[in-house]
């Protein structure tokens, strides 16, 4: 993509809304937007001329708008999917991952334009001269498990079964037992045992138990990393994930960004599993610091930035790779909104405050920019609650 001229491509079924949007984009620096009537016209405008984005309703004839965004994630992976529909669906059809970015109707211009240049912002930074060069060097980067991939493929059917699901997981016994013994750690506090991967996924929803899937394939990929070194990765994630969905209670977050934060804390330091299993010398150097520039300067790259580049690599959705990217330093993300990358920051910097009622690994800027100060204590008592419920359980 080039930030000058995005290629946008709208689908919509009705001419006299597709003619607003088209005159609205042009005056707001879109011009070069293409416009598709149908799933069938959309294709064929692709086939002739790439795309950088489709953005598509729902609501189409023929072919609905989740049906044309699985042709274009099969035929053009690299395209950005957008799909617009009724407020109602939203959660379902972020959940099922068949699209990038979900959102409500009516058409808004200003969020659309938020979507380009989050991608772009994105993609510069991942496309950082030092960063390439340091994963030229890696031996190698882990892959997507499995069964998180089975998973997310199931969630984007027509028609996804939560029975499904655990049928996937059912399937690996190993895999079965680590999902239970997550599922009745003390960092979920569930009243009682849960015996079975169908009574998981239906008490925790689907996206908590993806999120499970992902850690332990994740994190059992550790290589020549020290074991001890890859469980103290892993339980810091857990409590972080944890603590994501203990701010977004407080905040009142919309569920999909809850959902979407536990996941991203699960994975928020996958870089320093990169960066263990692939340097582990340099890294055993500063394993027990959370020093950026320190990190840049000893192996090329910091962790952030590793384990968006990964995640990115999985496909996993931007909201995800955006949290990982930012999740030290928010601000320099330009966000709009607190969102799943603030949950996740918060989390983050709650996991590591000293104990003295201070948070010192707060991001200031991004705090203010959202007025949250007076919240900070609350926040902290909420992480003394849910620690000592952990080491009392």
């Amino acid at each position: 993509m080039t930030a000058e001229q995005p290629q946008l491509l709208v689908v919509i079924g009705d001419p006299a809304e597709a003619h607003t949007l088209e005159t609205v984009l042009g005056k707001r620096g879109f011009a070069d937007s293409r416009f598709a009537v149908s799933a069938r016209t959309a294709l064929s405008a692709l086939a002739i001329r790439p795309a950088d984005f489709v953005l598509a309703d729902i609501d189409l004839p023929e072919v609905d708008g989740v049906d044309l965004m699985r042709t274009v994630e099969e035929d053009y992976p690299d395209v950005v999917r957008v799909l617009v529909s009724d407020p109602r669906e939203l959660r379902s059809l972020r959940t099922s991952g068949i699209a990038h970015r979900c959102l409500a109707r009516p058409w808004d211009v200003d969020a659309i334009i938020e979507i380009v240049r989050r991608r772009y912002e994105m993609e510069a930074s991942l496309a950082d001269q030092g960063l390439e060069q340091l994963l030229a060097r890696t031996d190698r980067l882990p892959v997507a498990p499995s069964a998180y991939t089975r998973i997310a493929a199931e969630m984007r059917s027509r028609e996804p079964s939560m029975d499904r699901v655990a049928a996937i997981i059912a399937e690996d016994p190993a895999l079965t037992a680590k999902v239970l013994q997550h599922v009745n750690s003390a960092f979920f506090a569930l009243r009682n045992e849960i015996t079975t991967v169908d009574r998981a996924v239906t008490l925790l929803g689907t996206n908590q138990v993806m999120a499970i899937v992902m850690s332990i394939g994740l994190y059992g990929q550790g290589g020549g990393a020290p074991a001890e070194m890859i469980e103290a990765i892993k339980q810091n994630a857990m409590k972080v994930a944890a603590l994501s969905r203990v701010v977004g209670k407080i905040e009142g977050a919309e569920p999909e960004d809850r959902d979407s934060a536990f996941l991203a804390g699960m994975l928020h330091d996958c870089g320093k599993l990169v960066m263990a299993t692939n340097w582990a010398h340099q890294y055993a150097e500063i394993a027990d610091t959370d020093d950026l520039a320190l990190e840049t300067q000893i192996i090329g790259a910091d962790h952030t930035l590793v384990g968006a580049y990964l995640l990115a690599s999985w496909k996993l959705p931007d909201v995800i790779v955006e949290a990982v990217a930012h999740h030290h330093r928010p601000s320099a993300g330009n966000f709009d909104e607190f969102g799943t990358t603030g949950l996740v920051h918060v989390a983050n910097a709650l996991a590591k405050r000293p104990g003295d009622g201070t948070l010192p690994g707060i991001d200031p800027d991004f705090i203010g920019r959202f007025d949250l100060w007076d919240q900070i204590a609350l926040w902290i008592d909420a992480a003394d609650d849910f620690e000592y419920e952990l080491a009392n359980a």
